[in-house]
């Protein structure tokens, strides 16, 4: 069966790495929609910003890769769950962490 999603996506190329995904600047905080407010800075300024409710999130190969710096997933996961984006598509790097 096939799915199909319809949405404004929000486009990433492979190899986006946890650095990218959560700059080091913001690894000494615990607070997490601080995490969240600041997720994809460095590689897509602004986009905590952009992203809508049911905007979808895409990503090539070795999405993740780096240092896998724990608050990579956590602040996806809090962006997720503040009501954007809907869908996140990657590669199944931090199973363990959704």
């Amino acid at each position: 069966m096939e799915n199909i999603l319809t949405g404004r996506a929000h486009i990433f190329g492979d190899n986006i790495n946890t650095d990218y995904i959560i700059a080091g600047k913001y690894t000494k905080t615990l607070d997490f929609t601080t995490l969240a407010e600041h997720v994809f800075e460095d590689i897509a300024p602004g986009f905590s910003q952009r992203v809508r409710p049911g905007d979808i999130v895409a990503a090539g190969r070795n999405f993740g890769c780096g240092s896998s710096r724990e608050q990579a997933p956590i602040a996806i996961k809090v962006r997720r769950d503040l009501g954007h984006p809907r869908k996140i598509l990657f590669p199944d790097i931090f199973p363990q962490r959704r």
